[in-house]
């Protein structure tokens, strides 16, 4: 089932946030075993499913794509996905893999895309659609995502930012309020306001609850070295930079990502 849904907020900001609407020039993924690929993913030897297509744009467009996995043992039950294309949109393509896959639908709002689940936004178990009580937010976009998290995880011990996927965001204080609003939505609202962060959503039981829920965040916009033809050694010591080196935006799939 596909679902679009267009972008909340002023009209100034929808078009400002059309997302599903960003150009690509070429799109290439073979999910199928052993398959050679220029989607960011090496040949693996397994099938690569929605999950990996969908990251493999992400990372290509450099655009913001949340994705909540399916549940086990479903989670593991892949279908492959094959998308070679040109002269298209970041929508189309979308299109293309959930009706390759159509457990997942997908939609744009709060300044992000979103691949999830079909009928996952209406389970009242789904730790996702937990209402999050009153909540302020007076301190840092990564101190907000840890809270988000001790929230879901009744502030066990292992709660907060760690292995969250929080060191590169930005460092600036935010003042925000929020009442009564899903967890996926303040967490959509939260990787738009960073700019350069989508969410990751899976669960380690059949269930969608909150003692099974794991979220993450990644950077659409990668980070490398400044110049990736030196030895891994001495390409270690360098300073990351966003976006992709000069000597990968010059060839003709990433032209697009010239900085």
């Amino acid at each position: 089932m596909l679902v679009v849904a267009a972008p909340l907020g002023s009209a100034a900001a929808q078009q400002q946030d059309d997302l599903l609407s960003t150009p690509v020039r070429r799109f290439i993924f073979n999910g199928q075993a052993s398959a050679e690929s220029r989607a960011h993913f090496g040949a693996s030897g397994y099938p690569l499913g929605t999950k990996d297509a969908v990251l493999a744009l992400a990372w290509h467009t450099e655009v913001r794509i949340a994705f909540e996995s399916l549940p086990t043992p479903e989670f593991d039950n892949v279908i492959p996905i094959s998308v070679d294309v040109q002269n298209i949109t970041v929508g189309e393509i979308l299109k293309e893999i959930v009706h390759q896959d159509p457990r997942f639908k997908y939609w744009e709002r709060f300044g992000v895309i979103e691949v999830l689940p079909d009928l996952a936004d209406a389970d009242p178990e789904s730790c996702l659609n937990r209402v999050i009580p009153p909540i302020e937010f007076n301190y840092n976009l990564e101190a907000a995502f840890g809270n988000l998290r001790c929230i879901t995880k009744g502030f066990d011990p292992f709660c907060g930012s760690r292995n969250l996927g929080t060191r590169n965001l930005p460092k600036e204080r935010i003042d925000l309020s929020y009442e009564g609003q899903p967890l996926r939505d303040l967490l959509s609202k939260l990787s738009a306001m960073s700019g350069n962060h989508a969410w990751l959503g899976s669960y380690s039981e059949p269930e969608r609850s909150c003692g099974s829920f794991y979220f993450q965040l990644y950077q659409p916009r990668r980070r490398f070295p400044a110049d990736i033809t030196l030895d891994m050694i001495t390409k270690s010591d360098q300073t990351l930079v966003e976006g992709l080196p000069p000597q990968c935006t010059s060839c003709h799939y990433h032209e697009h990502q010239k900085q």
